[in-house]
């Protein structure tokens, strides 16, 4: 493996805060943090399959995801500072379900279907929803099986 020094180290100019809020609200999505709290941020690619997130976040104890969680669909490849929007959103549990994480401003190097708790938040990475749930569909359900695994140790609702 290549030794990285502080000039190899990518640095990346990720848009403001009030330019993120602009864009989600341009695309329909309220983010207002007066409607009450909500500790998970789960962050997807917007691939058709947020039907199947909902089943997900059901299975985990949301009764109602989309009120109890910030469900955010980002294009990869669009420029997000995450932490600005955890921290605006006072989340502490975030799920990237295919996201870039160079992209969101994360210099991390996450292993997909494990938690990682770093000081209080923890972060989960897996892949896209459209390939967890298509590989199910056809019979393959190792991602879908890790992917739950993940989520029974730190994203439950009766554990949030």
């Amino acid at each position: 493996m290549d030794d990285l020094s502080f000039i190899d180290f990518p640095i990346i100019d990720l848009p403001d805060i009030q330019e993120t809020l602009t864009h989600l609200s341009a695309q329909g999505l309220k983010l207002d943090v007066a409607d009450g709290p909500r500790s998970v941020l789960v962050l997807y690619a917007p691939d058709g399959a947020s039907d199947f997130l909902l089943d997900v976040l059901r299975a985990c104890g949301y009764s109602e995801p989309e009120k109890q969680a910030w469900l955010i669909p980002w294009p990869t490849g669009q420029l997000l500072d995450l932490s600005a929007l955890r921290d605006h959103l006072t989340c502490n549990r975030i799920i990237l379900f295919g996201q870039s994480l160079p992209e969101l401003g994360l210099h991390l190097n996450l292993a997909s279907y494990s938690p990682v708790q770093l000081g209080k938040q923890c972060y989960l990475k897996a892949d896209s929803l459209a390939t967890i749930r298509d590989d199910k569909a056809a019979g393959n359900t190792r991602k879908a099986a890790a992917l739950w695994q993940a989520l029974k140790t730190h994203f439950l609702h009766t554990q949030i």
